[in-house]
């Protein structure tokens, strides 16, 4: 799982110091400390001006096991959500959210159980109230997945990506889509780790990561 860098959790902030520019100082904002602390956030998404804001990673909770985490900002405090982790996980992590409105996000990331080393993708939405498990669908023969990031220009237009590895095939990028309704396997057939994704519409989204090239023995 993600390793936890530091105790608490901090956030920076970007401050619009005039209509059509951005001011040259970052200020750090003091984020809530979740239960069992050692929390850290990897990823966030922001409506609307900029205050409203939710930031997603995964903390220690009170069985000092590692649990998703949430917070949000409406732009003078943050507050953690509440947020459940996949039945028997052990350790869970939320790698990437994007949100359309107030009342609608979707973060992703990768939980493991007791008793096995693999990790699997999930998914959970937040629907203004509550933040609900979705599961994801994930190649025949995966040993490993996980979803790094994600990307929503509608509440039933989301895609998501990362990667999977397998004894046999061996794996590779991972990309599902949302409708509204159900998460759908779009690629799993390039020999990539797809880190981050962008969609500028339902229909153009760009996706970056890394890939090893046997020629020149590097990524």
């Amino acid at each position: 799982m993600r390793l936890w860098l530091s105790a608490c959790a901090i956030a920076l902030a970007m401050l619009l110091c005039a209509p059509d520019a951005w001011s040259a100082t970052w200020t750090a904002q003091q984020m809530a400390v979740p239960v069992g602390s050692n929390g850290s956030l990897v990823s966030a998404s922001c409506r609307f001006t900029g205050t409203a804001c939710v930031a997603v990673g995964s903390a220690l909770n009170a069985t000092g096991d590692g649990a998703t985490l949430v917070e949000a900002s409406s732009g003078s405090s943050w507050r953690v959500q509440p947020t459940p982790s996949p039945a028997g996980a052990l350790d869970s992590d939320l790698t990437g959210v994007s949100c359309v409105s107030s009342t609608a996000c979707i973060a992703v990331g990768l939980y493991s159980v007791v008793g096995s080393p693999s990790t699997t993708a999930f998914a959970e939405v937040w629907t203004g109230a509550r933040w609900a498990i979705q599961r994801v669908p994930v190649p025949a023969g995966t040993d490993d997945s996980v979803l790094n990031g994600v990307s929503c220009t509608a509440v039933t237009a989301c895609t998501a990506v990362g990667n999977w590895y397998g004894t046999s095939p061996p794996g590779g990028s991972l990309v599902e889509r949302w409708n509204g309704t159900t998460w759908t396997i779009q690629s799993d057939s390039f020999a990539a780790n797809l880190n981050s994704v962008w969609c500028a519409t339902s229909t153009v989204c760009t996706a970056v990561g890394s890939y090893y090239d046997s020629n020149l023995g590097k990524t």
